[in-house]
């Protein structure tokens, strides 16, 4: 079955990380899996009941399947180590620190929809990631700055927490992608974060969220961020009256 769900998965056009860290088409995939293999299973293992059946269907797809998706993921980290750069410069710790997250990202909480969204900024675009969660609209809004030390991660590297926060906090959490440092000086990347927050604020009902009822979020360098751009925010005497948590680990 692993050999076989490797080959489907290839079949369907999923040789990438990409693919198989979004929880949405692993799942709609995974029940393709499982409707294809039946036959196989049936007739192999001479299955009659239905019982029996669901359990060898589970017990086996979900083994194959997770094998699968593995020996695909470790296939582009094997062919990224040939090509990823070694030395000590930023690009290549930014390529490392994705290779060690590749595996990290791995059974999300599938959510109801997720949107990447342009964000303009002066002569650029500010990348922004929607994650719904399901049977949810009109909640609260959580803005998630990721860590890294300031110069490594992305929207990718911390797609699972944001996918388990928002499952576990029923809010909306819109992801910032920050421009990194060193190449970004400060204060870019809190002016990005405050950027993001002005467009959803501003377009609240486009995207479905409470624009009473905001707070941020966010781990390690990007908990600095965080707690920077609600300050910034407070001492250039913005309107901070809808900011209503900080969530900083």
């Amino acid at each position: 079955p692993t050999e076989y769900a490797i080959s489907f998965l290839k079949q369907k056009g999923v040789t990438d990380s990409k693919e198989l860290e979004n929880p949405e088409k692993l799942a709609e995939l995974q029940q393709q899996f499982i409707t294809d293999i039946t036959p196989y299973l049936v007739d192999k293992n001479g299955i009659k009941t239905n019982t029996n059946k669901i359990q060898a269907q589970k017990a086996a797809t979900d083994a194959a399947y997770k094998k699968a998706q593995l020996a695909i993921k470790q296939q582009e980290v094997n062919a990224l180590g040939a090509d990823a750069p070694s030395d000590s410069s930023y690009p290549s710790i930014r390529c490392q620190y994705q290779k060690e997250r590749a595996f990290w990202n791995q059974g999300s909480p599938v959510m109801d929809k997720v949107l990447d969204v342009k964000v303009p900024f002066n002569n650029m675009t500010i990348t922004a990631r929607v994650y719904y969660p399901k049977d949810k609209k009109y909640m609260s809004c959580l803005f998630y700055i990721h860590g890294g030390g300031f110069i490594v991660g992305n929207l990718d590297t911390h797609d699972r927490i944001m996918r388990i926060m928002a499952e576990e906090s029923q809010c909306t959490v819109i992801g910032i992608d920050y421009s990194l440092s060193p190449e970004a000086k400060f204060p870019q990347a809190i002016l990005e974060c405050i950027a993001v927050t002005d467009y959803f604020h501003q377009h609240a009902d486009k995207y479905q969220i409470n624009a009473s009822s905001i707070g941020y979020a966010g781990d390690s360098a990007g908990a600095h961020i965080a707690m920077a751009t609600f300050l910034w925010l407070r001492d250039h005497h913005y309107d901070i009256s809808f900011i209503k948590a900080l969530v900083l680990y």
